[in-house]
């Protein structure tokens, strides 16, 4: 069944709104591969970054990451093979 609405509001102008029934939900989600293998990652592994614009771009991925699915990271910010070097850095998973 398919209906059609026109809808005229005055700041949005006229807008076609198709109302079907009967469509079947996808039961497949996306397939992506993931960037950073957060998902890999067991207690005190950890992962290095080599330079820093990539590490940061990481760090906020493991945040996201570990927010969505209750994981912990901790990242340090030059810190290479487990010494200073000033450039890059490495993320653990803590929990």
């Amino acid at each position: 069944m398919l209906v059609l609405f026109v809808n005229t509001h005055p700041n949005l102008g006229d807008n076609i709104v198709k109302v079907t029934t009967g469509v079947p939900i996808p039961t497949e989600k996306r397939n992506y591969q993931r960037k950073y293998p957060f998902n890999e990652l067991g207690i005190g592994d950890s992962i290095e970054f080599e330079d820093t614009d990539t590490f940061e771009k990481a760090r906020r991925a493991a945040q996201f990451y570990g927010k969505t699915h209750s994981v912990t990271f901790t990242c340090r910010k030059g810190i290479q093979d487990g010494e200073f070097c000033g450039e890059g850095g490495t993320i653990w998973r803590k929990g």
